[in-house]
């Protein structure tokens, strides 16, 4: 009995060896998974800090444009434009074309005296219901 006992016990110990061995080689392929992930993730990152400081150098590039045309327009239109991009829906902001005599934002018609006026390009228009900056 005592032979059979430690022949258990040794195949036991051999088994939960063989496990401990399965285990670490388990263990050791996730260890290189999870460098080869941080290295792509790190790589990632630096090239979206990048992308990040070009988009910000452009963007304070047309800030800069926009800026110098909103100084040459007269302070009412100025006011109406910040006012209408604060709430407008639209992708083009407070600006839009006129289509086939309607606004290019809200599709409504427009009075002739407001087109004729648009043609002329005298006067800086707004769409009388959605108060968009019209152009010609």
């Amino acid at each position: 009995n005592l032979d059979r006992d430690l022949r258990d016990i040794q195949r036991r110990a051999d088994d939960a060896e063989s496990k401990i061995e399965q285990s670490k080689s388990i263990f050791q392929k996730a260890e290189a998974e999870l460098r080869s992930t941080i290295t792509a993730s790190e790589e990632e990152l630096k090239k979206a800090q990048s992308a990040e400081a070009n988009s910000r150098d452009k963007l304070g590039e047309i800030q800069k444009v926009r800026d110098t045309y909103l100084a040459q327009l007269e302070d009412r239109v100025c006011q109406h434009y910040a006012r209408v991009s604060k709430i407008t829906r639209s992708p083009n902001g407070p600006i839009c074309r006129v289509l086939e005599g309607a606004c290019g934002n809200c599709r409504i018609s427009l009075a002739p005296q407001i087109l004729s006026s648009i043609q002329r390009g005298k006067n800086i228009e707004f769409c009388p219901n959605c108060s968009h900056i019209l152009l010609p």
